[in-house]
């Protein structure tokens, strides 16, 4: 039963690690980042957020040719899961335009019902084509 075990730990792991290949990851740390990528290659961008206070990430689709393909959050390995006000990741997963120079993708972190107010902040990434 353990040997069963094991085995299926491994193939979810190998699956999991298999998902991610391909795909280049950034980790929006400053407040302008830059990323070089292919033509139509999938790309994704990770903010970190303060769980708990209301705010999210959100992203200016209207500027770009990059389109977004997923948007979900994560939990930081460092961390312990579901605590209470923890750090965890806003991730967005996007596919980059063919035959592009280079742009840049806004990302604002607000709360849902202030759309009125300034943005708490702004988060910039320069995409620069390989």
């Amino acid at each position: 039963m353990k040997n069963i075990l094991l085995v299926l730990t491994a193939c979810l792991f190998v699956y999991c690690g298999a998902s991610k290949k391909g795909i280049t990851h950034v980790t929006l740390k400053e407040k302008e980042d830059s990323l070089l990528v292919k033509s139509n290659a999938n790309f994704a961008v990770e903010i970190p957020l303060q769980s708990g206070t209301g705010y999210s990430w959100e992203f200016d689709a209207l500027s770009v040719q990059s389109k977004l393909v997923s948007r979900s959050t994560a939990n930081i390995p460092s961390t312990e899961e579901n605590i209470p006000g923890g750090t965890i990741m806003e991730v967005f997963t996007f596919k980059a335009p063919s035959g592009f120079r280079e742009e840049t993708l806004t990302f604002t972190l607000r709360r849902p019902w202030e759309k009125k107010n300034a943005p708490a902040e702004v988060g910039l990434l320069k995409l620069k084509r390989l």
